[in-house]
């Protein structure tokens, strides 16, 4: 995968590109990555694992095997998800575990994709009062997407085009980023 950026035209980029790329013959190498293939989302993927940090860190990650992005890449279903589960405002699962003193912020989004899965995931960060709630707060995380499941289709829908406005927004008014980590991100986007 071979991603440019550039103060030229698109045309000069191309011939750029051709002369420099062009040499490079194409094998059609069948993909030999098998691992990626296999799913790693079995009955022993149903686990909770305790661990002891080095530095102090009190948060609860929850992950949940899914479909593969790829195949998504328009509709995007999670930045809906990320959306809900993320949303910071008053009603929102990280309001409410504020309001009970346990957590101080929250993360929701897909992590690794692979060919015929992903993982999406929840990390909750825990104050001292909520680590000792940890499965309590596991609790809510669970009965907030069920709420979001009972949900009817019109809600939503309202909320998908709320998040696609957004998106629309946010990529057409971003701040310029540096172009050397722009470029890498679309390459790794597109491999």
């Amino acid at each position: 995968t071979l991603a440019v950026i550039g103060n030229v035209t698109l045309d000069k980029l191309e011939e750029d590109v051709r002369e420099m790329f062009g040499t490079i013959v194409n094998r059609e190498v069948e993909e030999t990555r098998d691992w990626a293939r296999r799913s790693p989302f079995g009955a022993a993927w149903r686990k909770a694992f305790l661990i002891l940090p080095v530095a102090e860190r009190r948060r609860v990650s929850l992950l949940f095997p899914s479909p593969p992005l790829a195949p998504e890449y328009k509709p995007k279903p999670h930045q809906l998800l990320s959306h809900l589960l993320g949303h910071e405002g008053p009603g929102s699962l990280l309001a409410v575990l504020k309001a009970q003193g346990w957590a101080t912020e929250l993360y929701a989004g897909p992590g690794t994709s692979l060919p015929n899965e992903s993982v999406f995931g929840v990390t909750v960060c825990l104050t001292e009062e909520g680590l000792p709630k940890w499965r309590d707060v596991i609790q809510m995380v669970f009965h907030y997407v069920h709420i979001m499941r009972k949900s009817s289709f019109e809600d939503r829908l309202r909320i998908w085009n709320e998040v696609n406005i957004t998106q629309e927004l946010d990529f057409r008014f971003r701040d310029k980023e540096k172009e050397d980590g722009y470029v890498e991100r679309i390459a790794l986007s597109m491999a």
